[in-house]
């Protein structure tokens, strides 16, 4: 099938649909990364089809489609991870923020809300290490960079994470 950029800028929803029969088998193993089971697959590929047809118009036709696709499917899937984030059990979090010298205990909303401030990066990497709990090696492949930089990101949003959480602690 040949691509057809006029048709796709257009919204023409049978080629749209030609498109999620060709490239959907593609992306499953992609999109797999970032979901909690078989059926938020579905979900999440629905979803980054939807945010593909909104978007179509952000795509210039200069790349391939699929490295597209799997830069809508990266904001999908971190955006499903962000939203599992918010009310996610921050024990470990916690712990790992809290600062060694007291026994104060950090309010949960003010741990949530300084982790959704961290830069995107940041973020992302506290919410797939510590709050999903993936290991370093996994997250530097959902987040398709190397595991020293997924060690040295972290490192730099604890130090944000408790500098931001100083004046919180009660």
């Amino acid at each position: 099938m040949a691509f057809e950029l006029e048709r796709f800028h257009a919204g023409d929803h049978a080629y749209f649909a030609e498109l999620v029969a060709a490239y959907s088998p593609r992306l499953v193993p992609y999109v797999r990364r970032y979901a909690t089971g078989d059926a938020d697959v579905g979900d999440l590929l629905q979803d980054l089809w939807l945010r593909a047809f909104a978007k179509r118009h952000t795509f210039d036709g200069r790349g391939s489609l699929l490295g597209w696709l799997l830069m809508v499917a990266r904001t999908v899937g971190m955006t499903a991870v962000r939203k599992r984030a918010r009310e996610p059990d921050l024990d470990d979090l916690h712990d790992t923020i809290a600062h060694e010298d007291t026994s104060d205990v950090l309010s949960h909303d003010a741990l949530r809300d300084a982790v959704l401030d961290l830069p995107e990066r940041q973020r992302d990497v506290v919410l797939l290490r510590l709050v999903e709990g993936l290991s370093t090696a996994e997250t530097a492949r959902r987040l398709q960079c190397a595991e020293g930089t997924v060690k040295a990101t972290l490192y730099q949003a604890t130090r944000n994470l408790r500098a931001a959480l100083k004046e919180t602690v009660r």
